[in-house]
C-alpha cells in the first residue's frame, strides 16, 4: 500500500480493514494484503477522474458495506457475499436520475453543458432507483434499518432497501448540505448542516402526538455557529454538535451550552 490520504476506516464483521481514501478508492485489508477497489475505472461524470475519494464507510445490517463518494461517485455498495453467486457482481453503483445531469444539478458541468452526452449510456444502465445527489458526505442507519444519506447539495436522502425519499424544500427541510445525520435514544434523528445549524426529525410523532415534523435549531436557539459538522450523544442523553470556526455546543433537551477556545 503506497502512501496514501485516508478519509474513512472500517473494520467489518469478518475482521477486514477497509479504508476510504483522496483519489484512490477503497482498500480491504484482510491481515496479509491488500485489495484497492473503484479506481482507475470509467465513471464519466467524475470530469475524467477515473477513482473515487470516498468519505464514510458504513456496513449495515445485513452486511452490505456502502462507501460515500465525493468526487460524482453517489453511493458504491459492497456484497461480500458475490462471489460466491454466480453471475452476481460484488459493487452496485447509485447515481441520480438523468434530469440531475440534464439541469446540471451537480455543477461540474463540461465546456458550460451539463453531461448530456453521457445521459444514453447511464440512463439504460442504472437502476431506477435514484439517489439526490452524486456527492455524499456521510452515511447513517437508524434503528429500524433505514440508511440515511448527508448529501453537497440536495439535503438528506434515505433509503429504505427499495426506495430514496428526499428530505430538502418540501418538507420545508434544508436545500443544501448535510454532513453528519444521528439517531438519538427516542428515536429523533438530527441533521446537522453547512449553513442553517441542526435539524431534527420526529419520524413517529413522538414529539408532536403522532404528527411527523421537523425543526430547526440554529445560533438564534444559542447554537454556537449554524455551520455544524458532526454530532454525537452522551450518555444522559445530550447531544454534542461540532461547529465551524472551533465551536462547541450541548443541547440537554431544553437549552444550548457553548464552549469554545
Amino acid at each position: 500500500m503506497n502512501k496514501l490520504s485516508i478519509t474513512s476506516l472500517l473494520e467489518d464483521k469478518e475482521g477486514n480493514l477497509w479504508f476510504g481514501t483522496i483519489n484512490s478508492g477503497v482498500y480491504r485489508y484482510d491481515g496479509k494484503s491488500f485489495t484497492n477497489f473503484l479506481n482507475n475505472d470509467d465513471y464519466p461524470f467524475n470530469l475524467g477522474n477515473h477513482n473515487q475519494l470516498i468519505l464514510d464507510i458504513l456496513q449495515d445490517k445485513k452486511g452490505y458495506i456502502w462507501f460515500c463518494s465525493w468526487n460524482g461517485g453517489g453511493v458504491w455498495r459492497y456484497d461480500p457475499s458475490a462471489s460466491l453467486k454466480t453471475g452476481s457482481k460484488p459493487f452496485n453503483n447509485y447515481l441520480p436520475s438523468p434530469d440531475y445531469y440534464r439541469q446540471n444539478e451537480d455543477g461540474r458541468s463540461t465546456g458550460g453543458k451539463p453531461f448530456t452526452n453521457y445521459l444514453p449510456k447511464f440512463s439504460t444502465t442504472q437502476p431506477p432507483d435514484r439517489i439526490t445527489d452524486d456527492m455524499i458526505f456521510s452515511v447513517f442507519e437508524d434503528k429500524v434499518g433505514n440508511l440515511w444519506f448527508a448529501t453537497r447539495n440536495h439535503g438528506a436522502c434515505r433509503y429504505d432497501g427499495k426506495t430514496f425519499t428526499s428530505f430538502r424544500e418540501n418538507e420545508g427541510f434544508v436545500s443544501r448540505g448535510v454532513y453528519s445525520i444521528l439517531e438519538d435514544k427516542k428515536g429523533i434523528i438530527w441533521l446537522t448542516t453547512e449553513a442553517s445549524g441542526v435539524w431534527c426529525y420526529d419520524p413517529s410523532g413522538l414529539l408532536r402526538k403522532g404528527k411527523k415534523s421537523f425543526k430547526n435549531y440554529t445560533t438564534k436557539d444559542g447554537l454556537i455557529n449554524n455551520s455544524v459538522f458532526s454530532s454525537l450523544e452522551d450518555r444522559s442523553g445530550n447531544l454534542w454538535f461540532g461547529t465551524r470556526g472551533f465551536g462547541l455546543s450541548r443541547y440537554d433537551g431544553k437549552s444550548f451550552a457553548n464552549f469554545s477556545e
